[in-house]
């Protein structure tokens, strides 16, 4: 058969300028109407689609299980492996381990408890979780933080200084997020003894202005 081929192009009979002249038909369009209500697989009761959690591994894109079972069976397994814990059941790892976060290398007793995970440890370290809910609670992004720290030079907003307070596993603590208690939106990076100085006057204009002027009053020197 491939000997049939020609070697020069020009010999080929066929003829491309027919095929050309023929109408374009575009691919017919195929639209699969999504189920309305669907029969969970657990409690087998026929529910609305928008019960049921939605999924990529699904064909049509919802779970088998309807949020109802899915909540259940989350508590019931937490359920479970507390009463492990709390039996002496189960016992923490104790090996070092390196948080996915830090990536530093820290003792077990450094991660947070999850009971989700098959050794029941957070995957990242305990001040690694607090900060990120405190990122959550403010609405920030690890990269947003990142900017606001690099902007400042790695410093506090208000004495231009590093952090020096440690945290539990002996390292620096993160600068705070300064935000408005009235709008809640984030000011700048504070160091903890700024921040706390600061909430302590309650961002009040002349209370901070009196406290300045009894400073100089008695620190002219």
């Amino acid at each position: 058969m491939l000997n049939s081929i020609p070697e020069n192009l020009d010999q080929c009979t066929f003829d491309f300028d027919a095929l050309n002249a023929q109408p374009y038909e575009p691919a017919k369009l195929y639209i699969v109407e999504m189920p309305r209500r669907k029969r969970c697989s657990r409690c087998k009761k026929i529910k609305d689609i928008d019960q049921f959690p939605k999924t990529y591994t699904s064909g049509i894109g919802y779970a088998s299980w309807c949020k109802n079972c899915t909540n259940e069976h989350a508590r019931e397994r937490q359920h479970t492996r507390r009463q492990e814990i709390d039996q002496g059941l189960y016992s923490p790892p104790t090996d070092d381990r390196e948080c996915t976060l830090c990536h530093r290398v820290l003792p077990a007793d450094k991660f947070g408890l999850e009971y989700r995970n098959k050794d029941r440890l957070k995957p990242w370290c305990k001040d690694c979780s607090a900060h990120r809910h405190r990122l959550a609670k403010y609405g920030l992004t690890p990269d947003q933080y990142g900017e606001m720290f690099e902007a400042q030079g790695g410093v506090c907003a208000i004495c231009h200084k590093p952090e020096t307070r440690l945290c539990s596993t002996g390292e620096v603590s993160p600068l705070v997020i300064d935000h408005n208690h009235y709008t809640g939106e984030v000011r700048a990076l504070l160091c903890h003894d700024c921040n706390l100085s600061y909430g302590l006057l309650k961002e009040d204009h002349s209370r901070i202005l009196a406290l300045l002027a009894y400073h100089q009053k008695w620190n002219s020197e």
